[in-house]
């Protein structure tokens, strides 16, 4: 997938896929620290390729990586990618890619910080019908990292194909956040 050697992570389109796949190594994260990021960068410009997969480096080796489609489909894998592997490129020398630390306003709070915390979330997804009845369904938006000491968070949301980086927490009816892993 994306011309990555070895990299074929499967749709995850609800939560519950989520926690029942991934909820283990979510819980795992727990006190880990967030060394760094590495994405996929344009190597003519150096800008981030945010359709691309983001890599999450969290001490003791563990690595997470994310990649969107979509309006609600999420893909995740753990330690898959090699980022010393070249990816298959583009015969356009523009949109030759590159793997490069990401520097991005969202993540440099939480770099270094343990993890507190991981959450899915969800957003209210709600559609009129033409009769007055509303279709209503939860459609996954993405997964919340939340980290100590102060509580910050790095959220990791899905916005057609790309992957979106945000700080805030959303602070509205339409959202809603469920544990990514069990508790004890």
């Amino acid at each position: 997938m994306w011309g990555i050697q070895g990299y074929e992570p499967a749709p995850l389109t609800m939560a519950n896929e989520i926690f029942a796949g991934h909820g283990a190594d979510f819980a795992a994260l727990i006190g880990r620290r967030l060394g760094r990021a590495s994405a996929l960068t344009f190597a003519s410009d150096g800008s981030w390729c945010s359709t691309g997969p983001l890599v999450l480096h969290f001490d003791s080796s563990q690595q997470l990586e994310v990649l969107v489609e979509g309006f609600a489909t999420l893909y995740l894998s753990w330690n898959t990618i090699d980022l010393h592997t070249e990816v298959e490129q583009d015969e356009d020398p523009d949109l030759a890619l590159a793997w490069s630390d990401l520097d991005a306003p969202e993540l440099r709070p939480v770099l270094g910080a343990k993890v507190r915390n991981v959450w899915i979330l969800e957003r209210n997804f709600r559609v009129p019908q033409p009769d007055g009845e509303i279709i209503e369904a939860w459609l996954l938006a993405g997964l919340e990292f939340a980290f100590e000491p102060d509580g910050r968070t790095l959220q990791l949301g899905i916005g057609l194909d790309e992957l979106v980086l945000a700080a805030e927490r959303p602070e509205s009816d339409g959202w809603r956040r469920r544990h990514a892993y069990p508790r004890s």
